[in-house]
């Protein structure tokens, strides 16, 4: 069963969220342009195997976990926008934008200050 992901981006990082609330038994591995996650929730296993845009650098990305989901931030070898989040041109359907932190590439120097989206 492929959990539900949000990822975005900046120049040098990437931002990617394995939706799966309450998991155990975790299991993240992150190598080159590769990244795997296999992990348990309610009784259901989850896993995932990306094949990414370009390569990380793995000694510099870190995840954590907290009561919702497995948070990542995974840094790029080559500080460089990625056209998309894998190699494949076709979309994971599983993989969604996390509009909370998406910038363009335009407006990636913004990066202070205001984090909210259209309330009010």
């Amino acid at each position: 069963l492929n959990p539900t992901c949000e990822w975005a981006q900046r120049e040098d990082k990437v931002f990617f969220s394995v939706q799966v609330p309450d998991c155990t038994d975790e299991h993240i591995d992150i190598a080159g342009d590769r990244l795997k996650f296999s992990g348990s929730s309610h009784g259901k296993k989850y896993e995932l195997d990306l094949e990414l845009f370009a390569k990380l650098n793995v000694e510099e990305s870190k995840w954590t976990k907290s009561g919702r989901a497995i948070e990542m931030i995974l840094i790029k070898e080559e500080g460089s926008w990625w056209g998309r989040l894998t190699k494949a041109a076709k979309k994971p359907n599983f993989v969604k934008v996390d509009w909370k932190r998406y910038k363009d590439e335009d407006e990636a120097d913004d990066d202070i200050g205001f984090r909210g989206g259209n309330e009010g």
